[in-house]
């Protein structure tokens, strides 16, 4: 099966089914459900000391699914959350189905991956606040807050 790295984590790989392998000891990982009340699925990676969770849904979408329009949601074609193969996946704009799907944060899918890049070479070399790196790229601070948490930067 094929496996591709994790762009959170190059340490490890994923495949289409959703299996994540460490890179340099060849063990898999475990994916289990975030906290017994949660439909979520996710798994633990070390990265450098610290540790880092991640949905396997996300993870598997960033490797298999195409993003032209920089969707930051991944939805389930089948509405299962444990079947989280890659063929099952897709982007989506917003977090919850609410009907009419209106978009959480206004103009999402005008993010680019030069948004997403900018706000990381902001986060990496300054200690500006989310707000001011929003304020000088003209995006909103959300959004530089969820590429600090996707990226874990600071």
């Amino acid at each position: 099966m094929k496996r591709k790295p994790i762009l959170a984590n190059p340490d490890y790989e994923v495949t289409e089914l959703g299996e994540v392998y460490r890179i340099d000891t060849g063990k898999k990982m475990t994916v289990s459900k975030k906290n017994s009340n949660s439909n979520s699925y996710g798994l633990t990676l070390r990265k450098n000391t610290k540790k880092q969770n991640l949905k396997i849904e996300n993870v598997v979408a960033e490797a298999f699914i195409s993003n032209p329009n920089n969707y930051e949601f991944v939805g389930f074609k089948d509405n299962d959350r444990s079947n989280y193969q890659a063929s099952n996946l897709y982007w989506k704009e917003t977090r919850h189905y609410t009907g009419n799907q209106t978009s959480i944060n206004n103009n999402r899918s005008n993010k680019t991956n030069e948004d997403v890049e900018n706000v990381l070479e902001y986060l990496k070399e300054t200690t500006l606040s989310y707000a001011e790196i929003g304020s000088r790229l003209n995006l909103h601070k959300d959004f530089c807050y969820r590429v600090n948490k996707r990226y874990e930067v600071r």
